[in-house]
């Protein structure tokens, strides 16, 4: 959510075209954080502390909570749950453009199979990404199709005519971009993330505080990488 609000906000969370480089503590990095932070103790419009996804769920069924960011995937999940009070679905935040992050998981054929085996994965694999497979699968979870050729279906057409909330993540992907990536992912992220929490649990802490020391964090631990690929000044 942080990186889609950076993006939003006019700026970008981290360079795309380089892994050794992110954008913590930049100005709409900070715009964002500050707006998360108001959120919270400004506004009062969000509880304090870092939620689990049942804990946010639960206070939305409850109806102590007005409105949630959450993925595509859980639409499917909110309207089993809301049926006694009417859901609407909007697209992300913005200020200087729409922004919104996409990602998504993998399927893989295993190396050193036999050739029998590659042929039925590659025909599953097939079937799991064929238009009519992927728009049930949307359908159910409330996911966007990957497949494009998904929505050319009459089944996807009714879909979404009878739940033009559902459209909304379609509509969404012209402001798409890639998923966080660089070197160490995981950890550059747990590195702002980290920070993130802080700044939720103590009023006290400032988001340029908490922005300056996501960045070196991450830049700790982006030194290897950017180290063995600048460029050496011959002696």
């Amino acid at each position: 959510i942080l990186s889609a609000l950076t993006r939003a906000n006019g700026g970008q969370y981290y360079n795309a075209d380089y892994p050794g480089e992110v954008y913590y503590d930049k100005p709409s990095t900070l715009g964002a954080l500050h707006f998360w932070q108001n959120l919270v103790y400004r506004d009062k419009v969000m509880p304090s502390g870092v939620l689990n996804s049942k804990q946010i769920s639960a206070a939305f069924f409850s109806g102590k909570l007005g409105m949630t960011m959450l993925s595509t995937g859980a639409l499917g999940f909110m309207r089993e749950n809301t049926k006694d009070f009417e859901l609407g679905v909007a697209m992300m935040p913005a200020k200087v453009r729409n922004g919104v992050t996409i990602g998504g998981a993998s399927l893989v054929s295993f190396k050193g199979i036999s050739d029998g085996q590659k042929k039925a994965a590659y025909t599953f694999l097939q079937y799991l990404v064929s238009p009519k497979v992927n728009g049930a699968w949307s359908r159910f979870t409330g996911y966007f199709s990957p497949r494009m050729a998904s929505y050319d279906t009459p089944e996807m057409k009714d879909y979404l005519a009878k739940d033009p909330r559902a459209a909304i993540a379609l509509e969404q992907l012209k402001y798409a971009y890639p998923w966080y990536s660089t070197y160490e992912t995981v950890a550059v992220r747990q590195a702002m993330e980290n920070q993130l929490a802080a700044l939720v649990n103590d009023e006290k802490v400032t988001p340029e505080a908490a922005a300056a020391q996501a960045q070196k964090d991450a830049d700790t631990l982006m030194k290897p990488y950017v180290e063995s690929t600048s460029l050496a000044v011959p002696k």
